[in-house]
C-alpha cells in the first residue's frame, strides 16, 4: 500500500477523512468517500441507501466550502470589473515624453496671454489664462504645494481687470499752450 503523501504542517491532510480500505471484493467494506460504511434507511431493507449522519455534515461542509468559494470568485470577478458613471473623462497618465510638450504647450499658453495682454485683447487673455488652469488642474498633482501655488496665481492674474486709463494728451497740449503763451506775452 502506498501511503498518502504528507501535507504541510498546520493544514489538513487531503486524505484524512477517506480512512484505509478494507479488503479488496469484500462486502460492506468502507464504501463511502468519507470513510464510514453506509447505513440502510429506516423504512426496510430494500429502501435507499442514505449517507450517514456524518456523511451529511460532510456534505454539508462542502456546501458551505463551495458557497465561500463562489463569494470569493464574485468577490474578485468584481474587483475585476469596476463601472463608474464618469461625467468628464479622466485623462490618460501621460508618458514622459508627452509630459515634455505638454509642459511647452502650457509655456506657450501662458507666452500668449502676454502677447494678448500688452495687445490689451481681454478675451484672448482670459482665455488662454482658462485654459492652463484647465490644463495644470488636469494634467498635474493638485495636491503638491507647488502646483497649488501656480493655480493661485493663475487665478490672481485673471481676476485683474485690464480696463488701463490711457493719459490724454489733452493736457499736455493745455501746458503747450499756456507756455507759449507765457512765451508770447512776455517777449512784447
Amino acid at each position: 500500500m502506498i501511503p498518502p503523501p504528507s501535507s504541510p504542517p498546520g493544514l489538513p491532510t487531503p486524505y484524512a477523512g477517506l480512512g484505509t480500505p478494507g479488503p479488496p471484493g469484500r462486502p460492506g467494506g468502507r464504501n463511502s468517500i468519507t470513510g464510514r460504511p453506509t447505513r440502510r434507511s429506516r423504512r426496510g431493507s430494500g429502501g435507499p441507501v442514505g449517507p450517514a449522519p456524518a456523511a451529511a455534515a460532510a456534505a454539508s461542509g462542502t456546501e458551505g466550502f463551495l458557497a465561500r468559494l463562489g463569494a470569493q470568485v464574485w468577490g474578485e470577478l468584481r474587483k475585476l470589473v469596476v463601472l463608474r458613471k464618469v461625467e468628464s473623462p479622466e485623462p490618460p497618465l501621460l508618458p514622459p515624453s508627452q509630459t515634455y510638450f505638454l509642459r511647452q504647450n502650457l509655456k506657450l499658453r501662458l507666452l500668449n496671454a502676454r502677447l494678448s495682454l500688452l495687445m490689451r485683447d481681454e478675451a484672448g487673455y482670459r482665455g488662454d489664462l482658462k485654459a492652463a488652469q484647465l490644463w495644470v488642474r488636469r494634467y498635474f498633482d493638485t495636491h503638491s504645494k507647488r502646483v497649488g501655488d501656480v493655480l493661485e496665481q493663475l487665478r490672481q492674474l485673471s481676476s485683474v481687470s485690464l480696463d488701463v486709463e490711457v493719459p490724454s494728451i489733452a493736457e499736455s497740449l493745455d501746458a503747450v499752450r499756456s507756455f507759449k503763451a507765457r512765451g508770447e506775452g512776455g517777449g512784447s
